[in-house]
Order: structure tokens, then C-alpha cells, then sequence
């Protein structure tokens, strides 16, 4: 059984990787959310001090995966607007995925 044309003529990549950076997006914003609202909670109860150096801008950035979301959209706009330049950024982009999932 064969697909219909309208499924074969459709960019599936930029498909997959428009849904993949939408939920890059959700899961960030989710995480940031919840380390900002633990700040506030344990901050009562330890200090603001003592949580700050815990819970920095620059940590909630990290843990986020604020790099992701950067190397993803750029990749996402190569992909839609020059799709011949998308092999420049797609190893850097699997090479990015692999060291923030570990």
C-alpha cells in the first residue's frame, strides 16, 4: 500500500521539528516554572541566600535547556527558509541534544 501524494510531497522534517521545538518550548517554561516556585518555597524556610547560589539565573537557564531552544529554532528556520543549508547546523544539533540529555 502506497502513501497518497499530498503525504509524499509534504516536508516531514519541518514537521517534526517545528512539533520538537514547540515542545522544547513547553518543557522549558515548565521547568522554569518549577524551579522558580521551589525557590520560593524552600526560600521561606532556608534563606534567600542559602537558595540563591543554588537556584541562579544562570542554573535555571542550564537546567532548562535554554540551548536547546536557541540551536533548535535556528535550525528550524534554516530548515524552513534554506533547506540546502540545514546539513551545516544538523550534526551541531545532535551533538547539543546528546550532552544536555546526559
Amino acid at each position: 500500500m502506497s502513501t497518497s501524494h499530498p503525504a509524499r510531497s509534504r516536508k516531514w522534517s519541518l514537521i517534526h521539528w517545528s512539533i520538537a521545538s514547540a515542545l522544547y518550548y513547553l518543557l522549558s517554561l515548565l521547568i522554569v516554572a518549577r524551579v522558580v516556585y521551589h525557590r520560593r518555597i524552600i526560600g521561606r524556610d532556608f534563606g534567600e541566600s542559602e537558595v540563591r547560589h543554588f537556584t541562579s539565573y544562570l542554573t535555571i537557564f542550564y537546567e532548562s535547556g535554554v540551548i536547546v531552544l536557541a540551536f533548535s529554532t535556528a535550525y528550524l528556520v534554516v530548515l524552513a527558509r534554506f533547506p540546502n543549508l540545514m546539513y551545516i547546523l544538523q550534526s551541531t544539533m545532535v551533538q547539543i541534544q546528546a550532552r544536555s540529555s546526559s
